[in-house]
């Protein structure tokens, strides 16, 4: 019998204690069958697929668990192909989102060129973005910063809508059809032609486009999503100036570090942002408990005083020092993508 050992690193900074399965048959859906594992305190896991041929098809997704980086549970189903990434990161889950719309990988690595300014030559399902911001190298900040773009609109939009359907987030099948509808609609509104995440009217258009993707996908993951399109229409527009304020001032915080650890330091800290102050301020919106007029003017807001807040962001006191973020003292926390084992 041949078996596969799929092990790799689920990154967004790491992710601990995260639920990773090996999707057989992609569905999004994790079956009793298919094999699972817990990530440990570096984000890393290993799989044992027990029938080799369906690694070509099959994905790897990866929820729950907690973002040490900022000591919150991210709410978002990542994903990553197993013979091509080491790393599962929002940057790998749009990639496959775009390969199912029919790109190929080298088409993939183009577009992030275009989108997120990431060096065309960079395998970003295999590159430790933390690791070689830390070390100084500068290719590795568009890739840290597109990571976090991703995430953070993933996690606004999921709290919006989630916070329209009167489900919580906390329900799995809830956070696999939003997460799978955002990258979906990401995917498509790039090949519609999307050039800059933090534009007002492509926000707009991602919104719209994430319920369309939502009522496509709840049918496969046991759902019936309701969507109140009219009342979206009445907050569509406040909260994708919120999205687009937030993603401005992750540019603006990471654009003003000086070195590797500050750069890691201030990403985090807008991530936290997010998570912590707009995600909830959104969900508030969602289910009409928020004005969203007084939560743009209070959200919306990308001046000095708002960046300060975000920059005085405690982070848990043991990531700041440069040694304890993602590398260890010898051994690198990327793990081989592939070992074949023979019994």
């Amino acid at each position: 019998t041949l078996q596969i050992a799929s092990s790799g690193t689920v990154s967004n900074s790491d992710v601990y204690g995260a639920n990773v399965w090996f999707d057989v048959d992609a569905d999004g859906v994790q079956d009793t069958t298919e094999p699972s594992a817990v990530t440990d305190i570096e984000g890393r896991y290993e799989l044992i697929i027990l029938d080799a041929p369906e690694i070509g098809t099959g994905v790897v997704r990866s929820s729950g668990g907690i973002d040490v980086g900022i000591g919150q549970t991210p709410i978002g189903v990542l994903a990553s192909d197993p013979i091509h990434h080491s790393f599962t990161t929002p940057l790998t889950t749009l990639e496959l989102a775009l390969r199912g719309l029919g790109l190929s990988r080298q088409q993939v690595q183009d577009a992030f060129s275009q989108l997120f300014g990431i060096d065309a030559t960079i395998d970003i399902g295999n590159f430790d973005h933390f690791e070689e911001a830390l070390a100084e190298n500068p290719a590795a900040t568009n890739v840290l910063v597109a990571i976090t773009e991703i995430q953070n609109v993933s996690a606004s939009t999921m709290e919006l809508l989630g916070g329209m359907i009167l489900m919580p987030l906390s329900e799995l099948r809830a956070r696999g059809v939003l997460s799978e509808s955002v990258y979906g609609a990401i995917a498509e509104r790039f090949d519609a032609g999307l050039t800059d995440l933090a534009e007002q009217t492509e926000m707009v258009s991602l919104l719209r486009s994430v319920v369309d993707w939502a009522e496509q996908v709840d049918e496969r993951h046991g759902l019936e999503l309701q969507f109140d399109r009219d009342r979206l229409e009445t907050i569509i527009d406040g909260a994708a100036t919120i999205i687009v304020a937030d993603l401005t001032r992750l540019r603006i915080l990471a654009d003003e570090a000086t070195t590797g650890h500050e750069l890691v330091t201030r990403v985090n800290q807008a991530k936290n942002y997010t998570r912590v102050e707009i995600g909830p301020v959104l969900h508030n919106v969602g289910i009409d408990d928020v004005n969203i007029d007084d939560a743009v003017e209070q959200f919306a807001d990308i001046s000095e005083t708002q960046l300060q807040q975000v920059r005085d962001v405690l982070l848990p006191p043991h990531l700041t020092h440069v040694g304890d973020v993602n590398v260890l003292e010898d051994e690198s926390a990327t793990a081989t993508v592939l070992s074949l084992i023979h019994i």
